[in-house]
């Protein structure tokens, strides 16, 4: 229990950071993304969710992230985590940023990692 609540405290944390910063960016909402643990004690779910091809963390818009208890079987991640004990971290992408071999790296000035991802 305590090390899932702590991880909700975290992502919720973390949530109010990322949009300050992106505030004083001028950005409405944000673009972010869960850094998932690619062991082989990651679930099923936070592979579908979390990532697009296994390695490659999948990115959301802030506003498309839910709250409370996740479902198996939803289309959108939580910000609490898709589980009990669930591992995944919540981090924001700027724009310019995106994965070279599941990594962040800076692409390009005007680089949307969101763009390349849904097309």
């Amino acid at each position: 229990i305590v090390d899932t609540e702590s991880n909700t405290v975290k992502n919720v944390s973390l949530m109010d950071a990322i949009g300050r910063i992106n505030a004083a960016q001028g950005i409405s909402d944000p673009i972010v993304y869960f850094v998932s643990v690619n062991d082989s004690s990651r679930c099923a779910e936070c592979t579908r969710l979390h990532t697009i091809d296994g390695t490659t963390p999948r990115v959301w818009k802030l506003s498309e992230v839910g709250s409370g208890y996740h479902k198996r079987g939803e289309e959108n991640p939580k910000i609490g985590g898709l589980h009990p004990n669930c591992r995944c971290t919540m981090a924001s992408l700027m724009l310019g940023y995106g994965f070279v071999a599941g990594r962040v790296a800076y692409i390009a000035k005007d680089h949307s990692e969101f763009d390349k991802q849904r097309g």
